[in-house]
């Protein structure tokens, strides 16, 4: 049996070399860089992980302590964001890298590693920063008060009268909102951040700078203004299209049988059925 263990544990019959975590392994795990970064991707796309980890120098990671953490934070994060199998074939693609690698060895690993939250998406992260900062700094710049500015107001704006906020739903392809009071965007956004630069960088709250920032363009008003009318710059137009414009349709796609069944209850009357289909399409 071996097992991990500290510098200066006092170990008894110890007849084989064991593996040893030295203190400057362990202190990347306590770094509050990782601890930000764990919060602020709760939720992380197999993308976001396949990036980090495709832009890690396996050469740096090649002794086991800093292999198995790496291991460890792959499997953790594909544990949390269900996609656990995507998770071990990236270990695999990572592993056979090295000259070390063994396939079979590395699936035994997998199977009965425990998950620990010790090793996180944030790991992996401080990894990149560290070895590869060009590759981090393009996946995540510094969040700047311009910088998260233009990314909130992709999705959220101001309405003067009635003063209140539209607040798109993240991750809609309907263009879904809502309309939201300041209390209520202020509670949706209060855990939004950003780093106020300066000899010492300091994290701020974004929302309440937003709020008070006079130079973000609001609209003067909203209303309801159906195509083909033209809405004013100045308006928030509630219309957002049609829902039949964001289905799918195949043009060439076989409709006989609906065809049929509003003739059988048109009583195949020929004009009726014509008329019933051409009502139905102007519903649409």
């Amino acid at each position: 049996m071996w097992s991990f263990c500290r510098f200066d544990a006092v170990v008894y019959n110890a007849d084989k070399e064991i593996h040893a975590i030295s203190n400057s392994f362990l202190k990347p795990k306590h770094d509050k860089f990782i601890e930000n970064m764990a919060n602020k991707h709760d939720t992380v796309a197999f993308d976001k992980l396949k990036f980090v980890v495709d832009n890690l120098d396996w050469k740096q990671f090649d002794d086991y302590e800093c292999w198995f953490s790496i291991i460890n934070s792959i499997v953790h994060t594909g544990f949390n964001n269900d996609y656990e199998r995507k998770a071990e074939l990236l270990c695999h693609e990572f592993s056979e890298q090295s000259p070390k690698y063994k396939a079979h060895q590395l699936d035994k690993l997998i199977s009965s590693l425990n998950i620990n939250a010790f090793y996180t998406f944030g790991t992996l992260c401080y990894y990149l920063k560290e070895c590869n900062p060009d590759k981090f700094k393009l996946r995540y710049p510094k969040r700047t008060y311009s910088f998260v500015k233009e990314e909130f107001e992709l999705r959220n704006l101001k309405i003067l009268n009635p003063p209140c906020y539209i607040s798109f739903v993240e991750d809609d392809t309907t263009n879904s909102y809502t309309i939201l009071s300041q209390s209520k965007i202020i509670e949706k956004y209060r855990n939004v951040w950003y780093i106020k630069e300066g000899d010492k960088d300091v994290n701020k709250p974004f929302i309440s700078d937003w709020l008070n920032d006079c130079n973000i363009k609001p609209y003067s008003l909203m209303d309801f203004i159906p195509y083909p009318m033209v809405c004013p710059e100045h308006v928030f137009n509630l219309w957002n299209g049609f829902a039949i414009d964001k289905c799918e349709v195949e043009p060439n796609e076989d409709c006989s049988i609906m065809i049929e069944h509003i003739s059988m209850l048109c009583n195949h009357d020929k004009a009726a059925t014509d008329y019933m289909i051409k009502w139905l399409a102007h519903i649409i």
